[in-house]
């Protein structure tokens, strides 16, 4: 059946899960929600946990939240590099396949500096259910005839995700 509002394509992409009774859990950092997790990322978080001395995450009914004893930014950061670098040496999730060795940011405790709750590896945003967003330029030139040229750039075959693929000219 075709659309016939934009409206109608984003209700038929938006397939997640958003409640825990339809095993969904949130990620959470004292009162703030941080990211939605699958149920196969919550087993996987309660099985790393569980290897632990002193297990770093609780999991309550529909919700994932840090240890009391971990409670800073750093420490946060520290206990998700760990568990995803796991997961990346046991290859848990295809997800962390794609490992880039770039930082990005949670944000959600405004007791630490810029509402940042942990740092972690971009790789891991979507196991976390943490948004990822990035910013796009297009190019193009207007020739001497009125016709317009799109500058369309290849990405690196070196890159993690999409190797070698049309892109955009800046990214």
């Amino acid at each position: 059946m075709p659309f016939q509002t934009l409206l109608q394509v984003v209700e038929d992409c938006d397939n997640f899960p958003h409640t825990s009774a339809t095993g969904t859990y949130t990620l959470v950092v004292g009162s703030i929600i941080v990211g939605r997790l699958l149920s196969s990322t919550v087993l996987a978080i309660r099985e790393y946990s569980a290897r632990q001395n002193e297990a770093p995450f609780v999991i309550g009914d529909g919700y994932v939240t840090f240890a009391k004893h971990i409670n800073t930014t750093k420490e946060r950061s520290q206990v998700i590099a760990e568990m995803l670098q796991a997961w990346r040496e046991e290859k848990k999730f295809a997800a962390l396949h794609g490992w880039r060795n770039e930082l990005y940011a949670a944000y959600g405790d405004a007791n630490q500096q810029g509402n940042i709750a942990f740092v972690f590896e971009r790789a891991g945003a979507p196991l976390l259910g943490i948004p990822s967003y990035g910013v796009h330029l297009n190019a193009y030139v207007r020739e001497d005839d009125g016709m317009l040229k799109m500058w369309i750039a290849r990405r690196s075959l070196t890159k993690q995700t999409w190797p070698g693929m049309l892109d955009n000219c800046v990214r």
